[in-house]
C-alpha cells in the first residue's frame, strides 16, 4: 500500500519516474495503468470500487486514458479539493550521452555528480536532499504526494472535512488532450455524486526565487489563484521563387521571422500588475513547412507562441495577435521593396521588378467561411477564381 512517509514518497517518487511516459508515446498508457493499479489495492478503493476510474481522453491514436478517483469525507459534504497532475515528460535529448539513464533516478543522480555541473547543482547534491531525473520534478513528485496523501486519507476520512479528487491525467507536455479529453468523465462523477469544487492543488513544482521578498534568503513561491494560457499560431504563406530570381516571391520564413521579432518577450503584451505581472509571450515553435531541401523560397512558415494572461480575453489576444500579424507583413513586403529598389539600382537592372503584392490577414475563422463560401459556389456550377493567399496571405 502507499506509504505517506518521506520514505515512502521517495520510493513512488523513483518508481514513477522509471515508467517512460514521454508524450505520445505507449508510455504514458504505462503510467496511467500503474497510478490506477496502485490505487486499487487500498482497501478504500476494494470497498469502493465505482470511485477509481479510468477516464478515456482520445479516441483512435494511443487510447491514453486518465486516472480519476475519489475519496469522500466521513460525514457528508459537497465540498470537494481537486489534486491534479500530469504524467507524462518531455524527452530526454537534452540528456545527451545520459538519455538512457534518466529513467532511473538514483543511477542518473549518481551520474550527474561524476559530470562536470554548475556550482548550485553541485552543492545540491552534496545536500543529500535532491534527485535527478526525467520528470522528478514536473512532475512525478507531485503526483506521488498527491497518490500517497489520497491513500492516506481514505484510510482516514473521518478527519476529513472536505472529499478529495484525485485527476491524473497525460499529455500535458504536448497539446493537452489530457485534461481536455478529461473533463466530460470529471463533469459527469461531479454531477452524479453532487460535488461542489472549492479548490483545486497542482502538483506542479515551486521554484526557488534568488532573494525571498524581504531580499533577505532565497525562498519558495506558491502560487495561488489561476493563470489563463493561450498559445496563438501564425501561419504564414508567401509566394515560391527561386532564390535566383527572389524578388518574383515573398519568403515564408522571412515573414515568420518578422511576427517572432514582433511578438518575442514583448514588454507591452505583458499582463498582470504587481505581483501578478506575468511574463511576456515567448515564441515555443519556428519552422518553414517543407520537408527537403528546395532552391525555392519557403511558401509556407508557422510560429506559435506561450501567451499568459490574468485580465485580456481570448478575444483581446486575438486582435493583438492580428496587429502583429499585419504589422509584420506590412515589414516584410516593404523590406522586400526596399531591397529590390537598391538591386535595381546597384545592378542597373530593370528587368527585375518587385510586385505590388497583395496582402491579407485573416483570422481561421475568417479563413474557413471563406473556404466554405467557396465551396457552396462551385457546388451550385459557380467557379470563382478563388486562391485564399494569393500572393501574399497570411492568417
Amino acid at each position: 500500500m502507499l506509504e505517506y512517509t518521506r520514505e515512502g514518497l521517495l520510493e513512488l517518487t523513483k518508481k514513477l519516474v522509471s515508467i517512460r511516459s514521454i508524450s505520445h508515446t505507449a508510455g504514458e498508457n504505462e503510467a496511467a495503468a500503474f497510478i490506477y493499479e496502485s490505487l486499487a489495492v487500498e482497501p478504500y478503493f476494494q470497498k469502493h470500487p465505482d470511485f477509481l476510474r479510468y477516464l478515456p481522453v482520445e479516441e483512435g491514436g494511443l487510447e491514453r486514458r486518465a486516472v480519476m478517483a475519489l475519496v469522500r469525507a466521513g460525514s457528508h459534504t459537497r465540498r470537494t479539493v481537486l489534486l491534479n497532475g500530469h504524467f507524462d515528460v518531455v524527452d530526454t535529448d537534452v540528456c545527451g550521452d545520459l538519455a538512457e539513464a534518466a529513467f532511473d533516478a538514483a543511477e542518473y543522480t549518481r551520474l550527474v555528480a561524476e559530470r562536470d555541473i554548475p556550482e548550485d547543482a553541485r552543492a545540491d547534491l552534496a545536500s543529500g536532499n535532491w534527485l535527478f531525473g526525467r520528470g522528478v520534478m514536473d512532475m512525478k513528485a507531485g503526483i506521488a504526494l498527491h497518490m500517497a496523501y489520497l491513500a492516506h486519507m481514505a484510510r482516514r476520512t473521518g478527519e476529513l472535512g472536505v472529499n478529495l479528487l484525485f485527476l491524473a491525467v497525460p499529455d500535458e507536455e504536448g497539446s493537452s488532450a489530457g485534461m481536455r479529453g478529461s473533463l466530460p468523465g470529471l463533469c459527469a462523477l461531479m454531477q452524479e455524486q453532487h460535488l461542489e469544487l472549492e479548490a483545486a492543488l497542482s502538483g506542479e513544482p515551486a521554484f526557488w526565487t534568488s532573494k525571498s521578498t524581504e531580499g533577505s534568503r532565497p525562498c519558495r513561491t506558491l502560487f495561488t489563484g489561476t493563470t489563463g494560457k493561450l498559445m496563438p499560431l501564425f501561419f504564414c504563406v508567401g509566394r515560391e521563387a527561386h532564390a535566383g530570381y527572389s524578388f518574383d516571391g515573398v519568403n515564408a520564413a522571412a515573414l515568420a521571422a518578422r511576427v517572432v521579432s514582433l511578438m518575442d518577450c514583448r514588454a507591452d503584451l505583458m499582463d498582470g500588475y504587481g505581483d501578478d505581472t506575468l511574463t511576456p509571450p515567448v515564441c515555443l515553435k519556428l519552422k518553414d513547412l517543407r520537408d527537403s531541401y528546395s532552391v525555392t523560397l519557403p511558401e509556407r512558415a508557422a510560429a506559435y507562441f506561450n501567451v499568459l494572461s490574468v485580465s485580456r480575453s481570448p478575444l483581446d489576444i486575438l486582435h493583438i495577435c492580428r496587429e502583429v500579424a499585419r504589422q509584420a507583413l506590412e515589414e516584410t513586403l516593404e523590406g522586400i521593396r526596399e531591397s529590390g529598389r537598391a538591386f535595381q539600382q546597384r545592378s542597373g537592372r530593370k528587368d527585375s521588378p518587385v510586385p505590388a503584392w497583395e496582402s491579407r490577414v485573416l483570422t481561421m475563422s475568417e479563413l474557413m467561411q471563406e473556404v466554405a463560401g467557396a465551396g457552396r459556389g462551385k457546388r451550385a456550377g459557380v467557379h470563382p477564381r478563388f486562391r485564399p493567399f494569393s500572393a501574399c496571405r497570411q492568417g
